[in-house]
């Protein structure tokens, strides 16, 4: 579970943002964790960074 969260924040910061008209603006970040079962290979989370449209702050 945390390599695959190294994973996607680095999926994000150098594929999403790059691409997108939204850029993080330093605000608090989320991670959510429905339930604790995270050996079903169905478990999902959420991962929420605040941003900024067109990288104002």
């Amino acid at each position: 579970m945390p390599e695959a969260f190294n994973v996607l924040y680095q999926r994000i910061y150098s594929e999403f943002f790059p691409t997108s008209e939204y850029k993080p603006c330093g605000g608090v970040d989320f991670e959510a964790y429905p339930s604790d079962d995270v050996d079903n290979p169905d478990y999902q989370c959420e991962i929420w960074i605040a941003v900024a449209k067109g990288g104002d702050k």
